[in-house]
């Protein structure tokens, strides 16, 4: 729509547009000025369906009487038009061959993300959990984990009643991207947010249901030490997506093998031995080696701002760690650490956190890792419940010493001192 505009507000004595039935002409932003709204009309929708040839002659030669003395309404036959041009001499020449390409690409250079790392791990076909957002797959496929016998007890999720897959991954994700904190009616705001997305994704889930499953995760306390929720931390505390592209070392004689030996290798070391994830050292390198170089990429779903100043990695899940209803007693911390070690999440946090860390370098002033950086949470946001949130359900943090994040970075670049930037 803003090209539409620019386009057609640019002429200054005139302006030919054309319009033709084609696979794209549904949405695409004249068809739908033109022909999918009445007469004082001010929404425009997303899609319009086109209609016969006669229909739209009709319609838009009816357009156009509204102002005959500024608008011309044409059909374009089918005789070619003629042209009156210069047409060179034609030049004798010998057989032709079509050209051949020789080269050989060295595909091994390229941009990856932490979804094709552990994209080994996950190719099994299950039930599983929901995509963030459309070409993210961070969330799994294996089946759910199975909770112990003894969980029987909890209070019940808020999305049990709601479907699963992907489309309800890419809502939930797509909500809390939009929704604002600030807002005096923070229920309203979110059944706002949840209309608004599942307008536009054409999704048949109820709005009002989602939403009354959604404001309970952003009313749940994101820690047992006081700590605030979603719903407490003002917008201008909130950065959602946080894109990020960092060049990896590699060179000549790149490897995989080498960084996963590396990432289990700092963990061994930072880790205490009590610590959820430290069991994650050896299944890092269960990972199917790969070439590593080129460029890392990814996007982190929300980096909240906390006094100090904290900057915390957040990551929206909405995975299911049992069969049938839920309760947060299949999201205790157990069962969360379980789950991270299972679907390789602590790779996921460490490669966001030294993201995090290249991008608070050149921005934050007097940057020191160990004070400004507050760790991850991951927000299993079936086990949410708002504030009767059993304490440690639904909200996995953890926060990695900072020498672990800043000698990841070191291992990532190949060198001691970093010189890389984070876009």
């Amino acid at each position: 729509m803003r090209l539409l505009y620019v386009a057609v507000t640019r002429a200054m004595c005139g302006l030919v547009v054309w319009w033709a039935p084609a696979f794209t002409t549904a949405g695409a932003p004249l068809h739908r000025m033109i022909l999918g709204r009445q007469p004082g009309q001010r929404e425009v929708p997303q899609k319009v369906t086109v209609p016969e040839d006669p229909v739209v002659a009709e319609r838009l030669s009816t357009w156009g009487a509204e102002a005959p003395e500024t608008v011309t309404v044409e059909a374009v036959g089918s005789d070619p038009i003629a042209r009156v041009g210069w047409t060179p001499q034609r030049e004798p020449h010998g057989d032709l061959e079509a050209a051949r390409f020789r080269r050989l690409l060295d595909t091994r250079w390229r941009r990856t993300s932490y979804s094709a790392l552990t994209a080994s791990a996950h190719d099994a076909p299950a039930v599983g959990s929901e995509a963030e957002v459309e070409e993210k797959t961070d969330e799994p496929a294996e089946p759910p984990l199975q909770a112990p016998a003894d969980v029987i007890s909890g209070v019940p999720s808020t999305m049990n009643e709601l479907p699963g897959g992907a489309t309800f991954g890419t809502l939930v994700h797509a909500v809390f991207e939009i929704v604002d904190t600030a807002a005096p009616d923070l229920e309203a705001e979110v059944l706002r947010c949840c209309r608004d997305v599942i307008a536009s994704t054409l999704s048949d889930i109820d709005p009002a249901q989602l939403a009354t499953a959604l404001l309970p995760v952003l009313r749940t306390p994101l820690g047992a030490g006081g700590e605030p929720t979603l719903a407490d931390i003002a917008p201008a505390d909130l950065l959602a997506e946080l894109d990020f592209e960092l060049p990896l070392a590699g060179g000549d004689t790149p490897s995989l093998t080498v960084m996963l030996d590396g990432v289990g290798r700092l963990l061994r070391t930072h880790l205490p031995v009590d610590d959820p994830l430290r069991p994650y050292a050896d299944a890092v390198q269960t990972l199917e080696p790969t070439p590593l170089r080129g460029y890392l990429t990814g996007s982190i779903d929300v980096v909240l701002r906390l006094p100090g100043p904290r900057y915390v990695v957040v990551d929206y899940k909405t995975n299911r760690l049992a069969q049938g209803d839920l309760t947060t007693a299949h999201y205790t911390r157990e069962c969360m650490a379980a789950e991270m070690v299972r679907a390789h999440y602590p790779l996921q946090a460490l490669l966001y956190s030294v993201a995090l860390h290249r991008y608070l370098r050149w921005r934050q002033p007097n940057y020191d890792p160990a004070v400004h950086l507050g760790g991850v949470q991951y927000l299993f946001v079936r086990g949410m419940v708002g504030p009767d949130t059993p304490p440690g359900c639904g909200v996995f943090d953890w926060a990695p010493p900072a020498a672990l994040i800043t000698e990841l970075s070191d291992l990532l670049s190949g060198s001691a001192s970093e010189h890389e930037g984070t876009r």
